[in-house]
């Protein structure tokens, strides 16, 4: 199932250190986020690294995804 989140939410999937399949949405990639509710990524330097991990589970070390950056 795929599900969306702003770009200001706290998640994985909003995350530039998870490497998990997401997309940034058109004609809005600066704001929206598309994701499989039940993916799963690679945490590549949060408190999960080197594990992988849930698109919903959040950390202290989030960062925006680079694709979700006003451009």
């Amino acid at each position: 199932m795929t599900t969306s989140a702003t770009s200001q939410t706290i998640v994985c999937a909003t995350c530039d250190l998870w490497g998990g399949p997401r997309e940034a949405m058109q004609p809005y990639p600066s704001l929206i986020v598309s994701y499989d509710c039940y993916s799963k990524g690679k945490c590549m330097g949060g408190i999960f690294s080197p594990h992988e991990v849930s698109c919903s589970a959040s950390c202290g070390q989030w960062r925006k995804w680079g694709a979700l950056k006003s451009l």
